[in-house]
C-alpha cells in the first residue's frame, strides 16, 4: 500500500467518525466578472463538510491579514467545476458558500493536502470571509 492509498484510506475513515457532525453546504463556484466588477457564480451544489464558527485570524494568499468569521472542512474530495479555465480547481478564492443558517459568506483563502497522482485534495478547509 502506498502512501497516497494510507492518507486516501484515512481521510475517508475522518469522512465515516466525522459524519454526524457534518452540514449540508451550498458552493457557488466563480463562473465570471463583468466590466463593473460584478461576478457571476454556476448553479450552487450541496456539499458535506464541518462548519465551524470561530473567528480566526488568517492570511490570505495576497498576504493581507483578516479575521474570518468561519471555515469549513470538507473531508474527502470534491469534484472540480470545470467553469472557467482561469479558476483554481475545485474551490476558488472567488467562490461563495451558503451555510446552514443562509448566510452567504465569500471564500478567502482554501488549504488542502494535495493527492499528488490525482492532483485533487485528500481534504480541504476552506476560510470564509465576512457575508456579503
Amino acid at each position: 500500500m502506498g502512501f497516497q492509498t494510507l492518507v486516501a484510506n484515512l481521510v475517508g475513515t475522518a469522512n465515516t467518525i466525522t459524519a454526524s457532525l457534518q452540514d449540508t453546504v451550498t458552493h457557488e463556484a466563480w463562473a465570471a466578472t463583468d466590466a463593473d466588477g460584478v461576478r457571476t457564480y454556476a448553479t450552487g451544489v450541496s456539499l458535506s463538510g464541518v462548519v465551524i464558527y470561530r473567528q480566526e485570524a488568517i492570511r490570505t494568499d495576497e498576504g493581507q491579514d483578516i479575521t474570518s468569521p468561519a471555515k469549513i472542512v470538507i473531508v474527502g474530495p470534491v469534484t472540480a467545476t470545470g467553469t472557467p479555465a482561469t479558476r483554481n480547481e475545485p474551490i476558488d478564492t472567488r467562490d461563495r458558500f451558503t451555510l446552514p443558517d443562509g448566510a452567504i459568506h465569500p471564500v478567502e483563502l482554501v488549504k488542502g493536502v494535495v493527492n499528488p497522482d490525482t492532483g485533487a485534495p485528500y481534504q480541504i478547509t476552506v476560510f470564509l470571509g465576512d457575508e456579503g
